[in-house]
């Protein structure tokens, strides 16, 4: 099972109050098209300071956070590849760690995250 693209869904999770709440989860994408879930807990919330609208979230803003939130714990601002490639063998897909470095990394939003844009 070749490992084709890693791609990240960034997806809203709640509001409260002024705090709107995202998680990423991220998936390594198969030859085959299929989706290997990688279960690494990721995430963020983005305060909204008082007057300011929450609907007012760009697409821009929270593919940035997405990237920035995935990248955060390393030291070397790249995704956590060893972690993940141990993460991958033990659901059967074997990649190497200098392969995955080569794959494109495609941050999406999920449906709740794309409804704040057509809110706006």
């Amino acid at each position: 099972m070749n490992v084709v693209s890693l791609t990240a869904v960034c997806e809203l999770t709640e509001r409260v109050g002024s705090v709107t709440s995202f998680r990423v989860d991220q998936y390594a994408v198969l030859v085959s098209g299929e989706r290997v879930l990688i279960p690494l807990d990721f995430g963020f919330d983005v305060l909204a300071p008082p007057g300011y609208r929450r609907d007012l979230i760009s697409r821009e803003s929270l593919v940035d956070s997405a990237k920035v939130t995935l990248v955060a714990d390393s030291e070397v601002d790249e995704l956590p590849l060893d972690l993940i490639s141990f993460v991958l063998a033990g659901r059967g897909v074997v990649a190497d760690v200098e392969v995955l470095r080569g794959l494109p990394v495609v941050i999406e939003l999920g449906p709740r995250a794309l409804s704040l844009m057509d809110a706006s």
